[in-house]
């Protein structure tokens, strides 16, 4: 076989360092809410996390962090303003994550099936790892 078929070909290497510039927008993120909120966990999710974004995606990212504001509008402020551009984040305070999770709030479950980990000091990662391994039907129907 030639180098010529083995090598990458062109689109493929595009699109890993299209998703490498992605994702470092979304670490960059994290990085900045760490550094503004304090104790924070943060998923990259959606078509990025998936690999399959276009021209047109943004960066979907969660950030789970006790110092938000309480007014959801005043939140979503705050987290656009930590955020660079093409980045669209969504926050819950711990206590807010946690309800949801235990009561397998749907849109939360299917997140958390395709994110990625960026930071997390809060240990969440382990604590939705049943959730990952098991699937999100099986777990909450478990629980009824």
């Amino acid at each position: 076989m030639s180098n010529e078929l083995s090598a990458t070909p062109k689109w493929l290497q595009e699109r890993k360092r299209r998703w490498a510039e992605l994702k470092a927008l979304a670490e960059q993120f994290a990085e900045r809410a760490h550094q503004a909120l304090g104790k924070v966990t943060v998923w990259l999710y959606g078509s990025v996390a998936r690999g399959d974004f276009n021209f047109w995606s943004d960066v979907d990212v969660l950030v789970v962090a006790e110092r938000l504001p309480e007014n959801l509008l005043e939140r979503q402020a705050r987290l656009l303003q930590l955020a660079p551009e093409g980045v669209e984040p969504i926050g819950y305070t711990l206590a807010e994550f946690e309800a949801l999770r235990a009561r397998c709030y749907p849109n939360l479950m299917a997140l958390i099936q395709e994110a990625i980990c960026l930071r997390d000091d809060w240990g969440l990662s382990e604590r939705i790892a049943d959730t990952k391994t098991e699937g999100v039907t099986h777990r909450c129907n478990r629980r009824s």
